[in-house]
């Protein structure tokens, strides 16, 4: 059986570890990427005195209201940064979907 931290760790392989550690101190993490904003997101959900440390009352915080916390010297930059991040993730499984239904429609009438 796999412990909790491990299936975190293999969660987000692609942030290192000394950095998971770090992005968890409130203003050290500046302009956070998605996965970053998610590591921490994921982690204020787990323990509430990190959600208490960052000054955030609610157990699923937004990703805007973690990326205004992780860069508080322009929160309006870290806003803007991480919601451009969402809508190109959010563009790229759109685009997915669509070519995923058009190779069904096409199986469908080659059949």
């Amino acid at each position: 059986m796999m412990s909790r931290k491990k299936e975190q760790h293999d969660q987000f392989p692609n942030i290192p570890d000394f950095y998971k550690v770090k992005l968890l101190e409130p203003g050290w993490g500046g302009l956070l990427t998605l996965e970053e904003a998610i590591y921490i997101q994921v982690q204020l959900a787990q323990d509430a005195r990190l959600r208490k440390r960052w000054g955030i009352r609610y157990i699923a915080a937004p990703l805007s209201i973690i990326s205004k916390k992780a860069f508080p010297e322009n929160t309006a930059a870290a806003r803007r940064h991480i919601r451009a991040q969402q809508a190109r993730v959010r563009r790229r499984i759109r685009s997915k979907a669509k070519m995923s239904l058009k190779t069904h429609v096409d199986r469908k009438r080659t059949q």
